[in-house]
């Protein structure tokens, strides 16, 4: 008689994954578990996340690092974020897209102009973006991360 004995070892990732579309790789963000943001491939420490209702029945998502910066504002189109929502260039973004800014300093920021943000419904909520380029004042940086809120 002979006996088969097979041992898994599993580990859960937390970090990004590297998928290869057609010769090229596109980095994906995996990390969905906690509140992360890497500007250009760094990972920030500290970062939180928070969000309200503001005033023109928008849904505000502030993600920031401990002392205050660098963080991202993401302005949803509604007050109940939930799905897809492609990036506008409008701070007054139409059904279905939201406003992304980057912020390095009280006053010096960036704005995203194209790409995806998704809002994973649950409790708490997460918010989760890969690749997104930001260009102006701040610089051009590519933000990928998740906000929990």
């Amino acid at each position: 008689m002979l006996g088969l004995l097979i041992n898994f070892s599993c580990k859960k990732s937390t970090a990004t994954s590297n998928t290869t579309t057609a010769g090229s790789t596109t980095t994906v963000n995996t990390n969905t578990t906690t509140t992360n943001l890497s500007v250009d491939g760094n990972t920030v420490a500290g970062m939180g996340a928070t969000g309200n209702v503001n005033g023109a029945s928008q849904y505000q998502l502030y993600g920031s690092a401990v002392g205050g910066y660098p963080n991202v504002n993401i302005t949803f189109s509604n007050t109940t974020p939930s799905g897809n929502y492609t990036i506008s260039t409008s701070t007054y973004p139409p059904a279905g897209h939201c406003y992304f800014n980057y912020f390095s300093s009280v006053s010096v920021s960036s704005a995203a102009s194209s790409g995806v943000v998704t809002v994973v419904a649950g409790s708490p909520n997460t918010a989760i973006f890969t690749n997104i380029v930001c260009n102006g004042n701040a610089g051009t940086h590519t933000l990928t991360g998740a906000f929990k809120f």
